[in-house]
């Protein structure tokens, strides 16, 4: 079976247009989690925002409730990429308090590099 895992990175931002390029992001880590370490990303903005709305911050909040729920059967936890935004900071800490493994990982090129 393969390794179900929770990925937080920074979704919110100015413009529909950043936060689209923030969501494509993630979903090119996953696909590359996939490939090089057969493990199944789930990143709630990839998939949330498909029904509820980050600029409103009622969904917003449930968004990350269910994103949590979700973390509850997860085996790890990555965080991409080098800033750490207040939704992501809220994933961290509930991450620890599951007792989630987390690793960091700043600069996707170089972490799937060894995978090469």
């Amino acid at each position: 079976m393969k390794r179900l895992v929770f990925v937080a990175s920074p979704y919110r931002a100015d413009t529909q247009e950043s936060m689209l390029k923030n969501k494509n992001y993630i979903i090119d880590f996953m696909r590359k989690l996939w490939t090089n370490k057969g493990e199944v990303g789930f990143a709630p903005h990839a998939y949330f925002p498909q029904f509820l709305s980050d600029l409103n911050e009622e969904q917003r909040t449930a968004g990350i409730e269910c994103g949590i729920a979700v973390m509850k059967v997860c085996q790890r936890m990555y965080v991409v990429g080098s800033i750490i935004t207040e939704g992501m900071e809220d994933e961290i800490k509930a991450a620890k308090q599951i007792g989630l493994d987390i690793i960091y990982v700043p600069n996707p090129d170089i972490f799937f590099s060894r995978f090469f």
